[in-house]
């Protein structure tokens, strides 16, 4: 969430800024504006109110033994409270509206990424390790999977249906290997390792961004109990990210390095058609996340430390793959800059995301409010930064395609065998 104060003073900027994006915000920016002010002009009136209301009952007391002025005055007090009650649930409202209308704008992007409208402005600012050569016309991933009967097909039909998949022996030790390899390459960086519920209330998906944008490709537990409804996790950078919501940390507990494995679940709303078989695109699947929480400096630093700790996986894996800057008009909603890894996969003859590296410098951490203490004792909001270090799943296919044999079968990367 932006900071009302710094819209107010930097409009015209902040209007011009967030346009980069591709979508024109000045209508909203207005509107926020406007919401704004008309709740702190109600408030200033709502405070004016209950300052004559003290008044009142200070002389009230004077007056006690005129009995025609003390009920005069007694009377003057009612009509106030009366006025400050019916003046509490406007400012109320307008409060709740000037929010909701704010957690509808996303981050600035930050001054030096590239700008454009979508993914083909994107700048490709790395590429790493060579693509590998075949003697025959490899395979897509699924293709080698269905030849090998690694996954139950016919079962998940049943159990789940499409975008779920049911491992069999092979693909579930594959999982379960790649799962404790991406750990302990992120702890190498010293990452110290959670594991969250799954299970979710609206506040850290707000908290994070996902709410209430992004709503229609959560799955939703309408049911779960009277007071409220619980979502499933997209990601564990919700999760982690809320680990400090409404917390002001010392200075030296920072930087705050976490990681963690879970199951993420996604309706991938607006992806018909796209990806329908394979490993790429599911409801369910799996991710090892990696979040910091910093102070307000060496931010780019910070997020070129974290895309090295998601590269090196991919150069222990020797996979090739490129790194690329993404321009204003494909930035995430909560990012101010973000780092897309793309890995080769030889059987599509294409690149595909891998992880998204971001910094959301202090977007997130105004909505779930973590602030830090500096040695002036100053309480500043922490920056937030996010990564994905790796989703099992598409580093699945990226294994199968690229360690694909001629007979059929594939080959296990050197650097896995030992967690076999």
């Amino acid at each position: 969430m932006l900071d009302i104060n710094y819209i107010i003073d930097n409009k015209l900027k902040v209007i011009k800024e967030l346009n980069k994006r591709g979508t024109d915000f000045t209508d909203l920016i207005n509107d926020v504006i406007k919401t704004f002010l008309s709740y702190k002009a109600n408030l200033t009136k709502y405070e004016h109110l209950n300052y004559l209301k003290n008044q009142s009952a200070e002389q009230a007391k004077l007056l006690k033994n005129d009995k025609n002025l003390f009920l005069k005055e007694i009377e003057k007090a009612k009509k106030i409270s009366h006025e400050q009650n019916e003046l509490s649930i406007i400012v109320r409202d307008l409060e709740q509206n000037y929010i909701e209308k704010l957690k509808n704008i996303p981050n600035v992007p930050h001054g030096t990424i590239p700008i454009g409208n979508n993914e083909k402005n994107n700048k490709v600012i790395k590429i790493k390790n060579s693509k590998p050569i075949f003697s025959f016309k490899p395979l897509n991933h699924w293709d080698i999977i269905s030849n090998n009967c690694w996954l139950d097909e016919n079962s998940i039909k049943t159990i789940s249906g499409a975008r779920f998949v049911y491992y069999e022996e092979f693909l579930s030790k594959l999982r379960r290997a790649l799962i404790s390899f991406f750990l302990d390459n992120n702890a190498k960086d010293d990452y110290c390792e959670i594991h969250p519920p799954i299970l979710l209330n609206a506040k850290p998906l707000e908290g994070t961004g996902q709410l209430p944008k992004f709503e229609d490709d959560l799955f939703k537990i309408k049911e779960f109990n009277q007071e409220n409804s619980l979502y499933l996790s997209p990601t564990a950078e919700v999760q982690i990210t809320n680990k400090y919501r409404d917390n002001i940390l010392d200075e030296e507990m920072l930087p705050i390095k976490l990681t963690a494995a879970t199951q993420c679940f996604r309706k991938e709303a607006g992806s018909a058609g796209r990806d329908t078989r394979g490993l790429i695109r599911l409801h369910e699947f799996t991710k090892v996340e990696i979040v910091q929480m910093t102070t307000q400096d060496n931010e780019l630093r910070t997020l070129k430390d974290m895309l090295k700790t998601a590269t090196r996986i991919l150069d222990k894996l020797k996979l090739h793959y490129r790194v690329v800057e993404l321009c204003t008009g494909d930035l995430g909603f909560s990012s101010k800059k973000t780092y897309d890894i793309e890995v080769w996969l030889p059987g599509q003859e294409c690149y595909r995301e891998i992880s998204s590296c971001s910094w959301c410098g202090d977007f997130q951490a105004r909505r779930i409010n973590t602030k830090y203490k500096n040695a002036k004792g100053e309480k500043k909001y922490v920056y937030t930064f996010n990564s994905s270090s790796l989703p099992i799943e598409r580093t699945i296919a990226a294994i199968i395609e690229n360690y694909q044999t001629v007979n059929g079968t594939i080959n296990i990367p050197t650097i896995l065998k030992k967690y076999f």
